[in-house]
């Protein structure tokens, strides 16, 4: 399980770490950093990361996309985080609901 040392300022801005000394945000289950007007940001081992949507939410709607510290539009996160899926050509049709015919180009 992992442990997380928490921080809440006095104006309600709420931050997880990794260590004892507050220097590395972090955290699995959530956002490292939460304010009471909204604003999100997710970090693993310090630096922005999230798989399953914007690592960083302000409250004007304004979403980052970061996976391991690398910024990401948001059109290159979907095709990142978005993995090919291998079906057969029974799967295609099925999908399809009418037959497929392979061709070579």
């Amino acid at each position: 399980m992992q442990k997380y040392y928490v921080r809440v300022r006095e104006n309600g801005n709420t931050y997880w770490y990794s260590d004892p000394e507050y220097k590395i945000l972090h955290r699995l289950d959530g956002p490292a950093v939460e304010t009471p007007d909204g604003f999100k940001a997710y970090y693993q081992n310090g630096k922005p990361h999230r798989l399953d949507g914007p690592a960083i939410i302000d409250p004007n709607k304004v979403e980052d996309y970061w996976i391991d510290g690398v910024y990401y539009t948001k059109k290159e996160f979907k095709k990142k985080t978005r993995p090919v899926k291998e079906l057969t050509v029974a799967e295609v049709e099925k999908l399809l609901g009418y037959p497929v015919k392979i061709v070579n180009d």
